[in-house]
């Protein structure tokens, strides 16, 4: 049986170059694998533990370098906070090359790049802020 998701995912791909990755592999209740991507040969995987990452970045860098896929075609599939998260990051460190380009003091070009940092770390759940903390508990029924 297959997931709606994976039907649209597979029509969104049509022929460019996939590899499908399953995260959260260590988990008790993990999703069972769709048999849709089996012949694609997918990548299992925990971010929580590393587990398949070498294996990861072992295709990827296949793909890229046996042309199998082109850098300015790539899609990447991501969350809408991981979206504002690199929006964020993107606007910090502008602003800091422009602050640099007009000879603006060190103290404020470096608060910008920590301000771009930190949106990468939020993304990466190495920070956390109470804004990320309510998005998690406002998407779940956590009750009796």
């Amino acid at each position: 049986m297959y997931l709606m998701m994976d039907y649209e995912l597979q029509k969104l791909c049509g022929t460019r170059y996939v590899i499908p990755v399953f995260n959260k592999i260590d988990k008790k209740n993990a999703l069972k694998l769709s048999t849709i991507y089996t012949d694609k040969n997918p990548i299992k995987v925990s971010a929580t533990t590393g587990y398949g990452l070498d294996c990861l970045r072992k295709k990827i860098a296949e793909a890229i370098w046996s042309g199998a896929t082109e850098l300015n075609g790539l899609d990447v599939t991501i969350n809408s906070r991981h979206a504002k998260a690199l929006d964020h990051s993107s606007k910090a460190i502008q602003s800091a090359i422009r602050d640099l380009e007009t000879g603006n003091t060190y103290e404020i070009i470096a608060q910008e790049l920590r301000m771009g940092l930190s949106c990468i770390e939020e993304i990466l759940g190495i920070t956390f802020t109470e804004d990320i903390l309510g998005h998690i508990f406002s998407k779940f029924c956590i009750g009796k």
